[in-house]
């Protein structure tokens, strides 16, 4: 008798997480010859759109810190989409649907940036909550001090339209990614321990 393989609970809620993905990293991998064209390129622009690749690929690395949690439900399902969902609509506002009718990517990031910003610090707390509620991860700890820069610099970009401010964001948040996530995710195990998952 040929045995059936069941598909877990991870693999189940991952399925539906990776066709979000997939469509941010699509709209973005589309966007990025238009971002980059030298004639309309802006440089702060183009580092968020590198930044939401590298979010995308982060994201999907630290989901294995969850693999054998065991307590899903359909709220802990909804939360878990929450960031990549928010993470899809800065994708969108960022390089569009139309990118190769953007003639002014600096005129389009300054447009769009209290969009991108508010979207950003909710995608934040997402992160925030969803770390703390699949791995327990407390309050004071290095993702979360990650959490809080990217969030005290999203408010500063909704609020600023200084082209200094925003420049020294991105840079902030591209420290931020490589020192502060990455730091923690190239080993997803060490975010989230497997005996916090399930006490």
């Amino acid at each position: 008798m040929i045995g059936v393989a069941v598909m877990s609970q991870f693999e189940f809620v991952m399925t539906v997480v990776s066709v979000f993905m997939s469509f941010g990293v699509v709209r973005l991998l589309d966007g990025l010859r238009a971002a980059l064209n030298v004639d309309r390129r802006y440089w702060v622009h183009s580092a968020w759109v590198l930044i939401r690749l590298a979010s995308y690929v982060v994201l999907w690395w630290g989901s294995w810190s969850v693999r054998e949690f065991e307590s899903w439900n359909l709220l802990r399902f909804a939360l878990w989409l929450v960031p990549f969902g928010l993470l899809y609509l800065q994708v969108t506002a960022l390089v569009t649907t139309r990118p190769n009718d953007v003639q002014d990517w600096r005129v389009h990031f300054y447009e769009i940036r209290t969009w991108f910003f508010a979207t950003n610090v909710f995608f934040i707390v997402s992160l925030f909550l969803t770390t703390s509620v699949f791995g327990g991860v407390p309050v004071v700890h290095p993702i979360s001090i990650s959490y809080l820069i990217i969030f005290v610099v999203s408010v500063a970009g909704y609020f600023s339209d200084s082209h200094k401010v925003q420049a020294a964001i991105v840079l902030i948040a591209l420290f931020n990614l490589v020192l502060g996530w990455g730091g923690q995710i190239f080993d997803p195990a060490t975010l989230i321990p497997p005996e916090a998952l399930n006490p």
